[in-house]
């Protein structure tokens, strides 16, 4: 898909249209490395909240 293309399903994402989960799928890589680091900076004593960082 092109960067047209991805702009595009941003655009109707951040209105709250319609989207497919494929079409927003060049989104995955930066959802995990969001995850990762959200779950890196959460302390340990907050294992609720780790717990469910993990369950996706």
């Amino acid at each position: 898909m092109t960067d047209i293309h991805n702009e595009e399903v941003l655009a109707r994402i951040a209105k709250g249209l319609v989207y497919t989960e494929s079409e927003a799928a060049f989104q995955a890589p930066l959802r995990r490395t969001e995850q990762i680091f959200e779950y890196s900076l959460t302390p340990p004593s907050e294992s609720e909240r780790r717990r469910s960082l993990l369950v996706y």
